[in-house]
Order: structure tokens, then C-alpha cells, then sequence
């Protein structure tokens, strides 16, 4: 399992050096309006994306097919997807946790939660894209990507229009969000292997 995922590394190397030179202006850029809000939602953006850019590696070099052929199962393949994910998102939360306190100067805990909820989007984004681009595959896949990416900012606008929910409504939410997620990333994840497992490699 740990050469998979460090096989997804090193492919994404270049991909990860391009992500860093733009999360670096934005970072300049949230710095300069004193808001870190803005650069914590571009970090986990773009980083939600970075499992499905090692699946599209992958794909263009016909890795599964010679992977099959060594002592790894598809149920390895697909698991170290999941948590190349979850890897990643936890290091964008730590990152961001310290960059709220340090530059927007918000306690602990307005940090964590702030972080947080980006987590949980992404791996949210993640547990819904997984198991179309292991069916699909990435090329294909790509049109549900959007309309997942595009869903939200339409709700975003219709939820303005609505009353403001309760407050013990919000914390029970928040609350409640970490368990949602992990039972949803299980899920996601045995999908996943159930689609894979089914799957005929070209």
C-alpha cells in the first residue's frame, strides 16, 4: 500500500510543484485583503482534485493492467486512492489551521472549525467523484465533475434566499459532520472496490 502511494507522488510531482506556485498567490493574495477564508477554500479545491489527477496518470499510462500483474490487489489500488485523499486533506487542514492563527490571528478553535468544514467538502467532493471515474474513468467522468462542482454554487444561491437556520440547527450540523463523512468515505470507498473489482481493464 505504501508504494502505491508513493508511486501517485512521485507522478504527481510536477502537478503538485504547479499547485503550490498558484496556492502561493493566492495565499499572497489573502494575505493582502487580511481574509485566509479565501486561500483555505482554493487549497482544498484544489487538492480534492489531486486522486483524481493520480487516476487519470494511471489511465494515459495503462498502469492497472501491469499492476495486476505483480502482488497487488484492486482493492489495494482503489483503498490507496482513498487515502492519498485523506492524506492530503489532513495536511491541508493542518497547514491551514496554522495559517489562521497566524495571519488572521483566529483562536484555535474558529480555526479548526473553519478548516474543517473545507475538509469535509473535499472529501465530500471526493466520496461522490471516486466511484464515477473508477466506472467511467477520468475522460468520461469529467462532465459529472463539473456539474458536482457546479450544483453547489447553484444551492449557495438559492440557501441566500432562505431563513437563516437555528443556531443549535448549525451546531448540531457540526457536530453531526464528522460522523457523516467518515460513514460516507466507507461507503465511497467499498463502492469504489465493488465497481473495480467488476471492472474489465483495456
Amino acid at each position: 500500500m505504501s508504494g502505491l502511494l508513493l508511486k501517485d507522488i512521485y507522478n504527481l510531482r510536477r502537478y503538485l510543484k504547479s499547485i503550490i506556485i498558484i496556492l502561493v498567490f493566492y495565499l499572497v493574495y489573502s494575505i493582502s485583503i487580511k481574509n485566509i477564508n479565501f486561500f483555505l477554500g482554493m487549497t482544498f479545491v484544489l487538492m480534492s482534485m489531486i486522486p483524481l489527477s493520480a487516476i487519470g496518470y494511471d489511465e494515459r499510462a495503462k498502469w492497472d493492467k501491469y499492476a495486476l500483474t505483480m502482488p497487488v490487489s484492486r482493492t489495494d489500488m482503489v483503498t490507496s486512492k482513498y487515502l492519498l485523499a485523506l492524506g492530503i486533506g489532513g495536511l491541508c487542514m493542518i497547514a491551514n489551521v496554522m495559517l489562521s492563527i497566524i495571519i488572521q490571528k483566529s483562536s484555535l478553535m474558529e480555526a479548526i472549525l473553519a478548516s474543517g468544514a473545507m475538509l469535509f467538502l473535499s472529501l465530500l467532493y471526493d466520496c461522490i467523484l471516486l466511484p464515477v471515474v473508477f466506472k467511467l474513468g477520468v475522460e468520461k467522468g469529467r462532465y459529472v465533475m463539473f456539474a458536482v462542482l457546479l450544483i453547489p454554487a447553484i444551492g449557495v444561491m438559492y440557501l441566500k434566499k432562505l431563513p437563516k437556520p437555528d443556531q443549535s440547527v448549525i451546531e448540531t450540523g457540526m457536530k453531526a459532520a464528522p460522523f457523516i463523512i467518515v460513514v460516507l468515505f466507507i461507503l465511497s470507498m467499498m463502492l469504489s472496490v465493488h465497481i473495480y473489482k467488476s471492472k474489465e481493464l483495456d
